[in-house]
């Protein structure tokens, strides 16, 4: 039994550690959230110099971001710095992005084309399967009135 209550106690302790760790962990990303929330009202207060219109909140964003990009061990791990740098626009990015909405406009061009195609030969279909019920229900008045003579 005291082996047992040995273990409760020191699982407890490993849990009051493990909260103390995440509590630290989350004062410190509050602080650096709120550095950076800081540095970007800052920046947004300043007037941009040299600049006819001022600087918009995404300019601000990434000059803050790209400044605290070394130091900040939290944008690192939550992988936001890596993300923003895989969609900055590049020329080859955007060539390849212009590229790839080119062939998918080229393809919804041909599916439409079919589409249409298909609409047609539908059309077509119904109207041949038509005239051909016309042509049956016709032979089948004709039938049914030739044996009604033969039958007189």
């Amino acid at each position: 039994m005291e082996k047992l209550l040995m273990l409760i106690l020191w699982k407890m302790q490993r849990m009051q550690m493990n909260l103390m760790i995440l509590l630290m962990c989350c004062m410190w990303m509050s602080l650096t959230m709120r550095m950076i929330t800081a540095a970007m009202e800052n920046m947004l207060a300043q007037p941009a110099q040299d600049l006819e219109t001022p600087r918009s909140s995404t300019e601000i964003v990434s000059k803050v971001l790209s400044q605290t990009k070394g130091t900040s061990t939290f944008l690192k791990n939550a992988l936001v710095l890596k993300h923003q740098e895989a969609n900055l626009a590049s020329p080859t990015r955007e060539a390849q992005l212009r590229e790839q909405v080119q062939a998918k406009k080229q393809r919804a061009n041909l599916l439409q084309e079919e589409l249409d195609y298909l609409k047609k030969k539908a059309e077509e279909t119904e109207e041949s399967m038509a005239k051909t019920q016309e042509e049956v229900h016709k032979a089948q008045r004709r039938d049914g009135g030739v044996q009604e003579e033969t039958r007189s």
